[in-house]
């Protein structure tokens, strides 16, 4: 076989280790780039890795109804509300979809709460509603 022949089958087997490589860890960077509805409903049933304000009286909140706005896409900047209770006390926390580690657009996105409010509840008709009954969210 020729020599040059050889290096030829070289440099392309080489090209396409090097393509290889290159797409997947360009794939490993890949995040989503909004936060669907379904996700972050099925993340309030079991609220110990949530941020949720404290309990009144030693009382531990729930979640009792999330507030998707009209628009909401779950992009960054997007906003959502949730009612949560204590048993003595109705607050509603005022969640923003964030970027995990400032405005990287390769970061994963994640909700933090930017404030709270006590017996307040969005107006009805401007919010799509989920209501936490028999241990599922349900649309009313």
């Amino acid at each position: 076989m020729n020599k040059r022949r050889l290096i030829y089958i070289y440099i392309f087997l080489i090209t396409i280790v090097f393509v290889y490589v290159y797409q997947e860890s360009k794939s490993d960077i890949l995040v989503d780039p909004f936060i669907d509805k379904q996700s972050i409903v099925e993340d309030f049933i079991d609220l110990s890795d949530n941020t949720i304000p404290s309990g009144i009286l030693g009382g531990t909140f729930y979640a009792t109804e999330i507030y998707f706005p009209e628009k909401f896409s779950g992009i960054k900047g997007d906003s959502f509300y949730v009612a949560l209770e204590d048993g003595h006390v109705m607050i509603t926390a005022h969640y923003n979809i964030v970027a995990a580690n400032g405005d990287d657009a390769k970061e994963p996105l994640l909700y933090e709460i930017k404030d709270s409010w006590d017996n307040f509840r969005p107006p009805a008709g401007k919010f799509e509603s989920y209501n936490y009954l028999d241990e599922t969210w349900k649309r009313p």
